[in-house]
């Protein structure tokens, strides 16, 4: 009996002993979030400060070089941070922390693809939302760089956005923008397709994009058979704020 009890004491001082190693592995990874925590408040804070930017582009009098200028001007505050980030990190592993700043990650290439569109008309490549965030793409991706399922789940965002320019763009007679989304959309949801997609939050995410192409192709719908979209030819949104299509202008003065 003694024996036993003997035995006894000795397992649970042995599960002591790792509990005590666990708490003690806990306790420095709540040290780790702790240091880094008024960085990842910065990025959200300069992450919520440029969409509060972009949501400046659904007014009808947008000066899309105006806006997107703003935005670019604090994406050196976002790359700064994230240099803090693998600083701070330097001694630990990073990739035990990565959650509290991953989602900021596939906000940032959302709005880095947005504002390659508005400038460009065209999809910002995976090369350059590293290039913003100053990182150097590595494969396997590193803690701080921006994978690839981060990217096309930014990606996704961009057909909603888009789907809610049409609107304002129809209403200032804005045509050929029009044009070039239903264009863009087509084409970005086609890519999605290629994909082998498994039933995860991305795979959700890009199920959400049939709904804003259903959409645009009603507003496409709507002006054809209106005749407001003979002779328009698709083309980004003016830089200069101007939105008025000449053909839709020319329509008017008549």
């Amino acid at each position: 009996l003694n024996g036993n009890l003997t035995t006894r004491d000795m397992d649970v001082s042995g599960i002591n002993d790792i509990f005590a190693q666990y708490s003690v592995t806990l306790l420095k990874e709540q040290e780790g979030r702790e240091s880094i925590k008024p960085v990842t408040i910065e990025i959200d804070k300069e992450i919520r400060l440029m969409k509060s930017f972009l949501q400046q582009i659904y007014s009808t009098s947008a000066n899309v070089k105006e806006i997107t200028g703003k935005v670019k001007e604090r994406i050196p505050a976002v790359r700064k941070a994230f240099a803090e980030l693998q600083v701070l990190l330097a001694d630990k592993d990073p990739f035990r922390f990565r959650d509290s700043w991953k989602t900021s990650l596939s906000q940032f290439a959302f709005i880095v693809a947005f504002v390659e569109w508005l400038e460009s008309g065209t999809l910002v490549s995976y090369a350059k939302v590293h290039e913003e965030l100053g990182v150097t793409p590595t494969q396997p991706p590193s803690a701080f760089s921006i994978d690839l399922a981060d990217y096309l789940y930014g990606l996704c965002f961009l057909p909603n956005e888009l789907s809610r320019l049409c609107i304002t763009r129809a209403t200032s007679g804005d045509y050929s923008v029009i044009i070039q989304i239903a264009n863009f959309v087509n084409d970005l949801y086609a890519g999605f397709q290629l994909l082998n997609l498994k039933n995860d939050f991305l795979r959700k995410k890009y199920d959400s994009i049939k709904y804003d192409v259903k959409k645009i192709e009603e507003i496409v719908y709507d002006l054809s058979i209106r005749g407001l979209l003979k002779g328009v030819e698709a083309k980004r949104p003016s830089l200069d704020g101007s939105s008025q299509d000449p053909a839709a202008a020319a329509s008017a003065d008549e």
